[in-house]
């Protein structure tokens, strides 16, 4: 009798285990908040290695809808659009370089992210 009693107590709180999981997986996950990165400011050299990193990404995904807006000023900006829409914003300010992607990019145009993070890895191992 001891051992259906502690198999019952066992199965119950797995059973209340998994009802507790249960409401917090079906929540729908919706589309992630906008993101801003700030890193040091870059010199003018490297800010085109990195505009060129992006240039070669929007060469490649051109076919998807991808492009590449740049400033009068190729030093200072740059921005990145998927279907006529932002999907990334990256500036080089006086403050430091700014990486910007809108609320929902990881719906719009995950290979954004990608290149984020790319960027990202660039920058604080300074391989510049």
């Amino acid at each position: 009798m001891a051992v259906r009693k502690f198999w019952s107590s066992r199965a119950s709180s797995t059973l209340l285990g998994i009802a507790l999981l249960l409401p917090s997986m079906s929540v729908e996950a919706g589309p992630a908040p906008a993101q801003v990165q700030t890193f040091e400011v870059l010199q003018p050299r490297q800010f085109a290695i990195l505009r060129s990193h992006a240039q070669a990404f929007v060469s490649a995904k051109e076919y998807a809808g991808f492009a590449l807006d740049t400033g009068e000023v190729p030093d200072a900006w740059f921005h990145i659009r998927y279907q006529g829409q932002a999907a990334m914003a990256v500036e080089n300010t006086p403050a430091g370089l700014v990486i910007s992607v809108p609320a929902g990019v990881d719906l719009l145009a995950p290979d954004v992210l990608w290149l984020r993070d790319e960027f990202r890895i660039w920058l604080e191992h300074d391989e510049r």
